[in-house]
């Protein structure tokens, strides 16, 4: 079966918004919603800001090495005898 979007939906949403102070618009109505947005932001001077230096660390190499101390760890238990 095709999707079909539940009809109480629609109105559901618009409550939510209306209650928080804002507006739902239909999936039709890009130029309204883009003329909110052009409303809540407004207009004024830009400013230039500091950039932000990003830096990544690859996590795979610690998932990895947690991986094989935990088959080593296993497979030494597995090979001690089991007492009684």
């Amino acid at each position: 079966t095709a999707y079909r979007p539940d009809p109480v939906g629609r109105v559901v949403l618009g409550q939510t918004a209306q209650a928080l102070g804002g507006r739902a618009f239909g999936e039709g109505d890009l130029a309204g919603a883009g003329a909110a947005l052009r409303r809540a932001v407004g207009t004024g001077p830009t400013t230039t800001v500091a950039s932000v230096s990003v830096s990544r660390r690859p996590l795979a190499p610690y998932a990895a090495g947690i991986a094989l101390a935990l088959l080593a760890a296993a497979a030494g238990l597995r090979r001690r005898p089991f007492r009684t």
